[in-house]
């Protein structure tokens, strides 16, 4: 009968559809949904995380749902990222390693503190590809470096035994620096330098309630919109062919500093632990975030960027083995991120494997697919983009507490 309830619970994460500046440091990024393997390999369903020391960078109220004790959770992460215009007229492709962010947790019975940082957006990449257009072909580099994290503080209480809420203070901060370089046939060319710098701060207000007659669980997360501080610099240059060498053409430097309007955003989640097959759990979750509020002032110049709201649905199974080995699997959708209509769906799987007595590492890799109608990279032209991209991520929780065999729960 297990195996079934896997075979199952497989069914339901790999077939089931629902759903996860103005070229602005926000805009040119990432956002990054899973901090830790558990979570990537559950499709982003962070009530997965509840229980465990990793919970506590998706929910406040997760610091006293975490081992009793000191717990420590780090992780890092390698993404691979292919980009192509359809009929193959452009392709790129980026490959880096990131570190997605590290906790410590500190469960004292009825209170419960956090502390951390995580990646919120990546920014790092490199990427080289080429245009043909009439028998000549275009070329481009561009590589970014950087990105904004966020550093959080977070506390929670037990309300009752079954009703936990939790409070979290978030502290974003980070640069990022882009280079590009194009060679139009040997006609034209460009260097293009922009750095930028991110500041701001925010609150979430998160909920978590277990009721004692079911084998349910939910969460609930709410953060409201803020304003935030964007520096940027650009030096460009442009150079023409004079038949034997490159004679600089142009030269363009500016500064300045602008606020941005964040979105607000929500989330919930529902966990179920079947009580007839001991290991096994499915979990659901929801997430929306109000980017169309996203706003730029620049000199009291208020800029829509015409962003779309993001809704994301994921679903995910896990069993545990006798053996104390976790299978995981995950399936999200992702509707409408950014200025351009497009859908992301992601496949996910993963393992949990308990070292030691206090000691557990997580595995997950994700497999995600989008395409979308819009802007191309260096052009203005409008076009159908087919992405994929895979993260693989590895993450470590460390536990010091009194009921070291209840580690993997």
């Amino acid at each position: 009968m297990k195996t079934l309830f896997l075979i199952i619970s497989l069914i339901i994460c790999f077939l089931t559809c629902g759903s996860h500046a103005n070229d602005s440091i926000y805009k040119m990024g990432i956002p990054v949904i899973s901090i830790d393997a558990n979570t990537l390999a559950m499709g982003g369903v962070s009530v997965a995380s509840s229980g465990r020391t990793s919970g506590v960078f998706y929910n406040p109220a997760f610091s006293v749902s975490a081992p009793e004790g000191v717990s420590l959770c780090a992780g890092v992460r390698a993404d691979y990222l292919s980009e192509s215009v359809m009929k193959k007229e452009m392709q790129t492709s980026s490959f880096l390693l990131k570190k997605p962010g590290f906790a410590a947790s500190l469960n004292l019975g009825r209170i419960g503190v956090a502390g951390g940082y995580r990646k919120d957006l990546d920014m790092g990449y490199f990427s080289e590809f080429s245009i043909i257009k009439n028998g000549q072909r275009d070329t481009f580099k561009n590589k970014s470096e950087g990105g904004i994290g966020r550093w959080f503080f977070s506390s929670a209480l037990k309300l009752t035994e079954n009703l936990h809420a939790g409070l979290s203070l978030n502290r974003l901060c980070g640069e990022a620096e882009i280079s590009s370089y194009s060679l139009y046939y040997k006609d034209y060319k460009n260097k293009d330098r922009k750095g930028r710098s991110f500041k701001g701060g925010f609150v979430e207000w998160g909920l978590f309630y277990e009721p004692a007659i079911l084998p349910l669980s939910f969460s609930v997360l709410l953060s409201p919109g803020y304003t935030a501080t964007e520096k940027y610099d650009r030096y460009k240059e442009e150079f023409v062919w004079a038949g034997r060498d490159w004679k600089k053409a142009a030269e363009v430097s500016k500064y300045g500093k602008r606020k941005i309007k964040m979105p607000y955003y929500a989330a919930a989640g529902v966990k179920y632990e079947s009580p007839n097959y001991p290991g096994s759990i499915l979990c659901a979750s929801i997430r929306y975030d109000s980017w169309e509020d996203l706003r730029f002032t620049n000199d009291d110049l208020k800029i829509n960027p015409y962003y779309r709201n993001a809704v994301i649905f994921a679903v995910a199974a896990e069993y545990r083995f006798p053996s104390d080995v976790i299978f995981r699997g995950g399936f999200s959708f992702e509707h409408c991120y950014g200025c351009s209509a497009s859908d992301r769906v992601s496949f996910s799987l993963g393992a949990g494997i308990n070292l030691a007595d206090s000691l557990v590492l997580d595995m997950g890799v994700s497999v995600n697919k989008k395409t979308r109608r819009g802007p191309v990279s260096f052009s203005d032209e409008i076009k159908t983009v087919d992405e994929t991209g895979i993260k693989s991520m590895i993450s470590l929780q460390w536990s010091f507490f009194k009921e070291r065999n209840k580690t993997l729960e």
